[in-house]
């Protein structure tokens, strides 16, 4: 019975806490698709983070309850991109009230919301004239999120079923028509207390004066949370800022055997690496060379998946190549391909520079011919085939990525 009754107690408790506060004020600020940075110029960005901040000035910490923040997104993107976004505007709107007012962080609650699917429902329910109107609603109504099988797994979903809607041609109405709009948080001031009654009698002078002088101040915007903005791509900004990485694998020029590698990242954890090393040495009076050349690309997953500077990452590989390798007294001159599996970890020292560590492992299957060098000349002794399995890259590269950095992504 003690138990009970202390349990009825605390909510009672926070029943009367949570009645005894109010919604004084609220903002919504846009965000372009794909971004958490706040520009004042986005909508009416400005105008109405100045008129919210003033107003969150005018209440002493002590009368606060709260300011909650949630933030959204459009269905464009994974699941798991949009909640990441959502979680980096709270933030990003968090940091400038608190730059702008002062307040405590303890008096901000973030909800990062993820998609804005009743956002979205409301929108399409106020269109009338969409021929897709109604399949669109019952979608969003009746679909979940997630749609899984008797063992759990994941067999279709809400936002599937609203590309299957009149062969995707519904969906293209809805990335046109209203994702953009989709793209925004909203920041709620809640004071402690009753709410005041309505003010019923007219503004004097003074008031007047209060108000006008509250509606012109100007609040500046930091830099810390307003970077120029990432370079875009038909208007979106791009999802993978580190698109290109050059490489250099200092082990092989190391052994006098110069390689250079591009890398091209192709979409959030994956990435493609094409890369060469080329040795063409020879000394006619020893009868001595050292002639490779080897091109081979490479799969790469990305674990951290946010950039190509940092994190562990797996992949596959294969690769061709010839070699003419004389020592004075035999020669082997032949051709070879390979295939494997590399793993490897990168880690930035800088804002575009970063070192990378690796090994691969595989098959290599080659045909060459022995011969002995003789007076200039090279005298043929047979033609072998080799199978070797075991180790077939070693990496210790000097990485310079290309294209604009965010401190997410290092």
């Amino acid at each position: 019975m003690y138990r009970l009754l202390t349990i009825l107690f605390l909510l009672a408790t926070a029943a009367m806490t949570a009645a005894a506060m109010y919604p004084a004020d609220s903002v919504t600020i846009r965000f372009r698709a794909g971004q958490s940075a706040i520009e004042p110029g986005q909508a009416d960005n400005y105008p109405e983070m100045r008129r919210f901040v003033n107003s969150v000035r005018r209440y002493p910490q002590a009368d606060i309850a709260y300011i909650l923040i949630r933030a959204y997104t459009s269905p464009d993107g994974t699941s798991g991109d949009n909640a990441d976004l959502s979680a980096k505007r709270c933030k990003a709107l968090a940091a400038f009230i608190r730059h702008e007012t002062g307040i405590s962080h303890i008096l901000i609650k973030t909800e990062p919301q993820g998609i804005a699917w009743n956002a979205l429902r409301d929108m399409v329910a106020a269109d009338s004239i969409s021929p897709w109107r109604d399949d669109v609603l019952s979608t969003l109504d009746n679909t979940p999120v997630w749609v899984f099988d008797r063992r759990g797994y994941i067999i279709g979903g809400r936002k599937k079923s609203l590309t299957e809607i009149g062969d995707g041609a519904a969906y293209r109405a809805l990335h046109h028509k209203y994702f953009h709009l989709l793209h925004y948080a909203e920041a709620t001031l809640f004071i402690k207390g009753e709410r005041p009654a309505p003010l019923t009698k007219p503004l004097t002078e003074a008031q007047h004066a209060d108000a006008s002088a509250i509606i012109s101040s100007i609040i500046p915007i930091p830099d810390s949370i307003n970077p120029s903005p990432v370079r875009t791509l038909h208007g979106h900004r791009s999802l993978y800022p580190d698109r290109f990485a050059l490489k250099t694998n200092m082990l092989y020029d190391a052994i006098l055997m110069p390689s250079l590698e591009i890398e091209f990242r192709m979409s959030r954890k994956m990435s493609l690496g094409i890369e060469g090393q080329m040795a063409w040495w020879k000394k006619k009076q020893q009868h001595k060379c050292y002639q490779i050349a080897i091109v081979s690309p490479e799969i790469r997953y990305w674990f951290r998946s946010k950039s190509m500077l940092r994190g562990l990452y797996a992949g596959i590989f294969a690769g061709a190549g010839m070699y003419d390798l004389e020592n004075g007294r035999k020669g082997y001159r032949g051709e070879g391909v390979m295939a494997g599996v590399s793993i490897g970890y990168s880690w930035p020292v800088s804002k575009h520079l970063s070192l990378e560590a690796g090994f691969g492992a595989g098959l290599m299957k080659t045909r060459y011919k022995e011969y002995t060098p003789f007076e200039g000349h090279h005298i043929y002794l047979r033609t072998l085939d080799t199978d070797y399995i075991g180790p077939l890259k070693a990496r210790f590269a000097l990485v310079w990525r290309f294209g604009p950095v965010s401190d997410s992504t290092i």
